[in-house]
């Protein structure tokens, strides 16, 4: 007896130190399958969509006011929107593009660390946006993805969009699209990055780069009502919008998208 007491004691201090890991930022061991140490979670740099410093719509940052604050909460949405609606509902962020969450995209999308999406996507589920309560009790619910460009694809090996969209839909449980948008072939015009290009080029641009799927009859092929369309990045917001298009066009009532990070134009 005192023989198996032993053994299950060692097994059990085996058990502990094997799953834990320095985390990401401060170094400390830590058992949680996050990346990181609950105290570096809280230094998260979290989207807030309360605070009025961004567009309730897009999420664009917006001029805040610091003598009046009742100012900044009665300017929710940025005067685009108010003059042309997007095709989605929301652009529902999870985090500012700051360090650390900066960092670990160029690590997954440079490097090629793909170890790194896991935790990233959990940290979106940790926390989740406002509105995914109301969505996910809709019976008539799907994700999907921006796709990634062939040559990117091929170069790349995987398409981030794609990795964190099926991890979030394994944890909501609900079904993923993934070939309803299609991502075209690029030419040497269409390598300069959205950010660097005038709004009128991004959108006609962007228009070039996606489609639906031509293999699809989507008179007979039907997508649910509501679709949550997942990117990692919004910069400008043109490939979500046209992205959010297409799916209305192929039957799409209502699209929302869950952006891992909102960057800004400098």
């Amino acid at each position: 007896m005192k023989l198996t007491s032993y053994i299950c004691t060692k097994y059990s201090q085996w058990k502990t130190f094997s799953i834990q890991h320095p985390c990401a930022l401060c170094l400390e061991d830590c058992d949680a399958p996050n990346l990181l140490c609950p105290d570096c979670i809280t230094d998260l740099p979290l989207f807030n969509y309360g605070d009025g410093s961004s567009c309730l719509i897009c999420a664009i940052p917006l001029v805040v006011s610091a003598n009046s604050p009742e100012e900044n909460t009665s300017r929710l949405i940025c005067g685009q929107c108010l003059k042309k609606r997007p095709h989605y509902m929301q652009n529902m962020c999870s985090f500012r593009y700051e360090f650390p969450i900066d960092k670990w995209l160029h690590k997954i999308k440079i490097q090629h660390q793909q170890s790194l999406i896991q935790p990233l996507a959990k940290l979106m589920l940790l926390h989740p946006p406002e509105l995914l309560t109301e969505l996910s009790v809709k019976h008539d619910l799907a994700l999907t993805f921006v796709p990634s460009p062939p040559q990117q694809l091929l170069k790349r090996g995987f398409n981030l969009a794609e990795q964190l969209c099926s991890i979030l839909a394994r944890d909501l449980q609900r079904p993923v699209f993934s070939n309803v948008l299609v991502a075209n072939r690029k030419t040497a015009k269409d390598l300069t990055p959205q950010k660097r290009l005038k709004r009128e080029d991004r959108l006609k641009n962007i228009r070039q780069k996606f489609s639906l799927n031509p293999r699809i009859d989507f008179a007979k092929h039907t997508i649910p009502k509501t679709v949550i369309l997942v990117d990692d990045v919004t910069t400008t917001g043109a490939t979500i919008n046209h992205c959010a298009q297409l799916l209305k066009q192929a039957g799409a009532e209502q699209v929302y998208v869950w952006c891992l990070a909102r960057a800004t134009l400098d």
